[in-house]
């Protein structure tokens, strides 16, 4: 099994925003947790109308959700041929797998 290694300076600056970005929203959610209304306006209908509510911990759910998804692409990126099936048209399969 082959990991890949070493990354390029776009790829490790996106990391670290979207682990930023995900930070701020876990330190926000904590800091307006008291102030925010036991429920949530979840979906609008055409007229503008709240047509679904939902409590305050499903907000908790999305940021939950943000990270996994951070966490599982992150692995995934570090083992992109198990996931993804090679098809082969030039001669050299290495510069195929990188790319």
């Amino acid at each position: 099994m082959r990991i890949v290694k070493g990354k390029t300076l776009l790829e490790n600056t996106l990391d670290i925003m979207a682990l930023i970005l995900l930070l701020v929203g876990f330190i926000y959610l904590f800091l307006v947790w008291p102030a925010l209304p036991n429920d949530i306006p979840l979906k609008y209908d055409s007229s503008e109308m709240v047509s679904q509510w939902e409590n305050k911990q499903s907000v908790i759910g999305l940021l939950i959700f943000g990270a996994i998804a951070w966490g599982v692409f992150t692995v995934v990126e570090k083992f992109p041929h198990s996931i993804n099936l090679p098809l082969f048209q030039f001669d050299d399969k290495e510069k195929e797998l990188k790319l």
